[in-house]
């Protein structure tokens, strides 16, 4: 189990630093209420899967653009669960948010440096059905155009046993449109705070899809 009190600790040491801000303000101010503002007005109940230490909806919550909705956190990491729950946070671990929350609707879904690390994202968008999601994840792309012809076992993202999955902007849109989502937004910006020498401004992308209404498919075939 790699997710254990070390991996919480990792998360821990960037607490309050100008990266984590930047982060945070990015992901909040102009990929979140991107999100909202594509849904009908009232509060939203939003899943940050893979919370981590919480750092996203701690700030959110206190974020006056944002902090009229509803926020809820799970991660697999009993150590980031209650560190959440320290600071305020209403987080859970997977099971008890599926006690909790089952028939309850998800409007937005967000995974920053999570899905990646899924065994099987679709089969979970499928469980959940969040009308939209936001993934922020490490861009293949920008190592292809960076280094062409090396081996990706030398690319920085590439952990097999942390990522499960490797995508390119092609491949991920691929991916989420088996799914029923279709990428309505794309930015590279995240790769800003997130400096890599090598990988330049390709080397995070962050995406917002929304779930298709299978009547608007109907009327499109």
């Amino acid at each position: 189990m790699i997710y254990n009190e070390q991996y919480y600790k990792s998360y821990i040491k960037y607490s309050g630093t100008e990266e984590e801000e930047a982060l945070m303000n990015f992901r909040i101010h102009e990929v979140l209420k991107k999100a909202l503002d594509s849904l009908s007005s009232g509060p939203k109940h939003i899943l940050d899967l893979g919370c981590a230490a919480g750092a996203f909806l701690y700030k959110a919550q206190l974020s006056e653009q944002v902090a009229d909705n509803n926020f809820t956190g799970v991660d697999i990491n009993p150590y980031c669960v209650a560190h959440c729950t320290s600071i305020g946070v209403k987080a859970f671990v997977p099971a008890m948010f599926d006690y909790f929350y089952k028939d309850k609707e998800i409007d937005i879904m967000t995974f920053w440096d999570a899905f990646e690390h899924l065994q099987d994202p679709r089969k979970l968008l499928s469980e959940y059905k969040p009308k939209v999601i936001c993934i922020s994840l490490p861009c293949l792309d920008g190592f292809h155009e960076a280094m062409p012809f090396t081996d990706i076992q030398l690319w920085k993202h590439y952990r097999p046993q942390e990522h499960l999955w490797n995508f390119t902007l092609e491949t991920l849109t691929r991916f989420l449109s088996e799914a029923n989502y279709n990428i309505v937004h794309v930015t590279y910006k995240e790769s800003e705070f997130r400096v890599d020498k090598v990988l330049g401004d390709k080397n995070i992308m962050t995406v917002i899809a929304e779930k298709r209404i299978h009547n608007n498919d109907c009327e499109k075939q």
